[in-house]
C-alpha cells in the first residue's frame, strides 16, 4: 500500500470528517473548491513535501523505505472542534507503519477571511526503520 493510502485511510477513520455521502473529508494536496458557496469544513489535507529529511543509510533506496516528510492541515469552524480533530489526528499517525512522528508543536491559527481555525503539523514518516 503507498504512503498516500495509509496516510489517507488513517484518517478517514475519524468520525468528525465523515460525509454523508459515505467518504471523509480527507484530501491530499488540495481542499476542493466548490463553484458555489463555500467549502464544508471540517476538513483535512495531507501534503508529501520534498527535500531531504536527513542522511540515511538504512533502507534499500526504494522508494517503500524512504523517510518522507508529510504536511498535514486541519480545517474547522471552531477553535473546540479544530482541537477535537487534532488529537485525532495525531492518534491515527501513530497508528501508520512504519512509523509516523510529529517534528514539533503544531501551528494552531485562525484565518480571519475564512472565519475557520486551522491546525498544521509536520511529520516525517520513516520508512528507513522498516
Amino acid at each position: 500500500m503507498s504512503v498516500e493510502a495509509k496516510i489517507t485511510t488513517a484518517l478517514s477513520a475519524i468520525d468528525e470528517l465523515a460525509l454523508p455521502d459515505g467518504e471523509a473529508a480527507v484530501y491530499q494536496d488540495d481542499f476542493p473548491q466548490p463553484e458555489k458557496g463555500e467549502p464544508k469544513w471540517p476538513a483535512v489535507r495531507f501534503t508529501l513535501m520534498p527535500g531531504e529529511v536527513h542522511a540515511d543509510i538504512s533502507g534499500d533506496g526504494d522508494e517503500d523505505t524512504d523517510d518522507i516528510r508529510v504536511q498535514i492541515d486541519v480545517v474547522s469552524k471552531t477553535p473546540k472542534e479544530r482541537r477535537v480533530i487534532w488529537d485525532k489526528v495525531r492518534a491515527a499517525m501513530k497508528k501508520i507503519d512504519p512509523p509516523a512522528l510529529l517534528q514539533a508543536p503544531p501551528d494552531m491559527s485562525r484565518d480571519l477571511e475564512t472565519k475557520t481555525y486551522r491546525a498544521m503539523g509536520d511529520w516525517v514518516i520513516y520508512g528507513s526503520s522498516e
